[in-house]
């Protein structure tokens, strides 16, 4: 029996300490302020009785909207409700300001990419362009190794038709039966050391002095 009642009693005290909690979280801050704080039981609040409370007694001019030098359980409860505002207001604030560097971070990172790419594709256009260039120069100098040998072939046809003996020198009998007009005209010119021949040596250095004479001109 005895342990029943002990029980019980155990029991009815947990049940008190929750109506307490309860009560207590139903209770507004503002009615637990006056309920503290209130010395003189006129449910409000003066300077003198806000000496222990320092936030209350910095803001107090604030608070007092009626500026009766009296804190009201209504100014309380406006002055707490525009304090959460205020502190909701600060995290959208904080939280559009996050977006915006994230969203700036996002479009710095993109302007960087987008940069490292496009230098990327120029260093692969020059990098084609140099291949291009080396290969056009390749082209155009197998282009003239063929012009060249095909005027040194033409040349030596050219001397094979006027050497009828296959001595590898122009007589000026020779020059004369041949239909190179230039070649009769000045072969006392070309043949520079005056032996009756003109020889493959002497056409090279007509051939220079041509050219020389030719880039001269266009100078």
């Amino acid at each position: 029996m005895k342990k029943s009642v002990f029980l019980f009693a155990i029991g009815l005290s947990c049940f008190n300490l929750t109506l307490q909690a309860q009560e207590q979280k139903t209770t507004s801050k503002p009615t637990i302020l006056l309920e503290e704080l209130d010395e003189n039981g006129d449910q409000k609040l003066s300077k003198e009785e806000l000496k222990a409370n320092a936030r209350l007694s910095r803001h107090f001019e604030e608070i007092d909207t009626n500026e009766d030098r009296y804190l009201s359980e209504d100014e309380l409860r406006a002055a707490r409700q525009k304090r959460k505002e205020l502190h909701t207001n600060r995290k959208k604030l904080t939280q559009i300001r996050d977006e915006k560097r994230k969203q700036l971070q996002a479009e710095r990172e993109e302007v960087t990419e987008r940069r490292k790419q496009q230098r990327k594709q120029v260093r692969q256009q020059r990098k084609e362009l140099a291949a291009t260039r080396i290969e056009k120069r390749k082209q155009m100098r197998a282009e003239q190794r063929k012009i060249i040998k095909a005027r040194a072939q033409k040349r030596q046809a050219q001397l094979l038709e006027i050497d009828t003996n296959n001595d590898h020198l122009i007589s000026k009998e020779e020059a004369e039966k041949s239909t190179q007009q230039g070649l009769i005209k000045n072969f006392d010119e070309i043949d520079t050391n005056n032996d009756g021949y003109i020889s493959p040596k002497e056409l090279k250095a007509l051939r220079a002095k041509v050219k020389a004479e030719r880039k001269k001109q266009k100078a």
